[in-house]
C-alpha cells in the first residue's frame, strides 16, 4: 500500500481521482491537479518519493482521462476569487506536458461536470446554463450544443452531473431539479427519456460496462440501479419508445 500525503502546494480536499484506461497514470484533483506514473507509484519501495509526474495549482475538480490515456480534461480556475471564473482545462501527456484552457463558462460544481466520449474521444461538458457542449477530440472544435434547460426555468441544483455510457449511445445528465436524471442521445441531441424524480438530491452517476445499467447515488446515501433495457421496454409498451 502507498499513501499519498498532502504536499504544501495541494493542501485541502481531493474532489476526484481517475486512472487512465491503460493503467499507466493516476490523476487527482482538488486544490490543484496532480498526475502520477501509476506502475512506478504502485511498485515503489517504502521511503521512495511519491512526487507526481505533473502538478499545477489551478485545477479544481472533475478530472477525466480520454480513451487513449494520453489526454486529461478537468475543471480549471481561470481567475481566482472574488471573480472565480472557471473553464475546462486540457493537458496533453504525450509527447510532452502541455496545459491549455479549451472552454470557459463551465458549470461551477465539484462533482461530474465533464466526461470523454468512450469511442470517439470527444469531450462533453455542462455550462452554467445547463447546455451540454460536445467538443471534437484533439481539435476541441464545437461539434454539438444541446440545451437541456427549458427557457426561463431556473436551476434548482448547483450540481450538473454528466456521464457518457460506454457504448456512447447515451449521456446521463442531472436534471434541473437536482433529483432526476435525463438520458440524451449525444449524436442527435435528442432527449430520450427521464428517470423518475426521487426525494433526495443526486450526487453521483456510474454506468455498467455493457451500458445497460445506470447507478444513481443520492445525498441520503440511497443508491438506485436502473436497468435501462427494462425501462425502455416499459416505455415501448406505453407507446413512448425513445
Amino acid at each position: 500500500m502507498r499513501e499519498l500525503k498532502e504536499d504544501p502546494n495541494h493542501i485541502g480536499t481531493t474532489w476526484a481521482c481517475s486512472i487512465s484506461s491503460d493503467g499507466k497514470r493516476l490523476a487527482a484533483i482538488g486544490n490543484g491537479l496532480r498526475i502520477w506514473d501509476l506502475p512506478k507509484l504502485a511498485n515503489g519501495l517504502p521511503g521512495e518519493s511519491n512526487a507526481p509526474q505533473f502538478t499545477q495549482t489551478n485545477g479544481a475538480s472533475s478530472v477525466a482521462f480520454d480513451p487513449t490515456g494520453h489526454r486529461v480534461a478537468y475543471l480549471d480556475v481561470v481567475s481566482p476569487p472574488p471573480a472565480f471564473t472557471t473553464g475546462i482545462g486540457s493537458l496533453e501527456l504525450t509527447p510532452g506536458l502541455l496545459a491549455t484552457v479549451i472552454a470557459t463558462n463551465s458549470e461551477i460544481n465539484f462533482v461530474q461536470a465533464l466526461d470523454f466520449l468512450p469511442k470517439s474521444g470527444g469531450l462533453a461538458y455542462v455550462t452554467r446554463e445547463r447546455t451540454i457542449k460536445i467538443l471534437e477530440a484533439k481539435t476541441w472544435r464545437l461539434l454539438r450544443s444541446i440545451q437541456t434547460q427549458p427557457h426561463l426555468e431556473r436551476n434548482k441544483s448547483f450540481i450538473a452531473n454528466l456521464r457518457a455510457s460506454p457504448d456512447e449511445s447515451k449521456l446521463a445528465v442531472l436534471g434541473v431539479s437536482g433529483r432526476e436524471v435525463d438520458l440524451w442521445d449525444p449524436a442527435t441531441g435528442k432527449l430520450l427519456y427521464t428517470l423518475p424524480e426521487e426525494a433526495d438530491a443526486v450526487w453521483w452517476l456510474a454506468w455498467s460496462p455493457d451500458s445497460r445499467r445506470l447507478a444513481v447515488s443520492r445525498a441520503s446515501g440511497e443508491i438506485t440501479i436502473w436497468d435501462l433495457k427494462a425501462v425502455e421496454a416499459q416505455l415501448a409498451e406505453l407507446g413512448l419508445q425513445p
